[in-house]
């Protein structure tokens, strides 16, 4: 009788794929063990920095901050940061 048994070849590559595969199961179980939640954004006071009256636009200038933000770094890009969507609404002076 004959059995088939799986023998493990442990170099670098089967090192590299477990550490990345224990990185993996980790940083999974971190976020779901700990949720991570920004809040508590601000916006500066905005100013109008330069406006174009041929093209018809306008820079909007300001602050903007946030608690419990993050960033992670890898060796090359893509870099992961979080970020928040900012709309400008305006109405002219006199206009509807």
């Amino acid at each position: 009788m004959k059995r088939n048994v799986l023998t493990l070849r442990k170099g670098p590559q089967f090192i590299s794929m477990l550490i990345a595969s224990v990185f993996v199961s980790a940083l999974l179980a971190l976020t779901i063990v700990l949720p991570i939640h920004a809040n508590n954004i601000q916006v500066g006071t905005p100013t109008l920095t330069g406006q174009n009256t041929t093209d018809n636009y306008t820079y909007v200038q300001f602050d903007l901050s946030w608690d419990n933000s993050w960033r992670f770094y890898f060796s090359s890009a893509p870099y992961n940061l979080d970020a928040a969507w900012v709309f400008v609404k305006y109405k002219k002076t006199g206009g509807d």
